[in-house]
């Protein structure tokens, strides 16, 4: 078992709704990073950084905290090397089958939100796991510097989170 303890920024009445009724949102669509699912960091100091993105003011902003549980069958660590090949095949299977189909998806414009999204399907995976890199705040367009990381798990199924609880940041 894959055992995570997650954050979820949102707006202050989603995370109110979330808490009472354990219904997780998911965000759906190939554009996502880690594809369809309830996106949570494991680091808390991420949750302002989302808030800030989306501008919610701060009289509307939400946090939610719980615990993400997972057979490891069904857990996709795209850190790993095993993850990261998988990552790869996944690119490969669904150019492949887009060319089958008659509605050819190029590898250089497929995101990998696509390619997790298609093998995801395929074989019933629940959460998947990413790291992003993003380049300090004073620097924003430096390659060479030391980036901060950001990992986040995408929850494809709701049955997978529990004990969900407001949380302060």
């Amino acid at each position: 078992m894959v055992n995570y303890e997650g954050y979820h920024s949102t707006t202050l009445s989603l995370a109110k709704k979330i808490v009472a009724t354990h219904q997780i949102f998911k965000s759906v669509g190939d554009k996502h990073w880690l594809g369809n699912g309830a996106y949570f960091f494991l680091d808390a100091k991420w949750v302002p950084w989302w808030w800030n993105v989306k501008g919610f003011l701060a009289k509307d902003r939400g946090c939610i905290k719980c615990k993400i549980a997972v057979s490891e069958d069904l857990f996709w660590d795209i850190d790993s090397p095993d993850g990261k090949e998988k990552l790869k095949l996944a690119y490969d299977l669904a150019e492949e089958i887009s060319l089958r189909i008659g509605n050819p998806v190029q590898r250089p414009e497929m995101t990998d939100g696509a390619a997790i999204n298609f093998l995801a399907a395929k074989t019933k995976i629940k959460v998947v796991k990413g790291t992003f890199s993003f380049p300090p705040d004073e620097y924003p367009k430096s390659k060479l510097l030391e980036r901060e990381l950001q990992i986040q798990i995408a929850v494809r199924d709701e049955r997978c989170v529990s004990a969900i609880q407001l949380c302060s940041i």
